[in-house]
């Protein structure tokens, strides 16, 4: 019994780490510039990714 929820946990995660792999292919990278422009910014100026602030 305990081998057969080993394997079902082992289908979840490779499933998970396949569709965390697709979604790394769709990513596309910024620029460099962009970047940079993002680093250089003052940290009072950057906006949270999420929107929160």
């Amino acid at each position: 019994m305990r081998a057969a929820e080993e394997a079902l946990e082992d289908a979840a995660d490779a499933a998970i780490y396949d569709e965390r792999k697709a979604d790394l292919r769709a990513e596309k990278a910024l620029p460099a510039h962009v970047t940079m422009d993002i680093l250089r910014a003052p940290a009072g100026s950057r906006r949270c990714a999420t929107g929160g602030g």
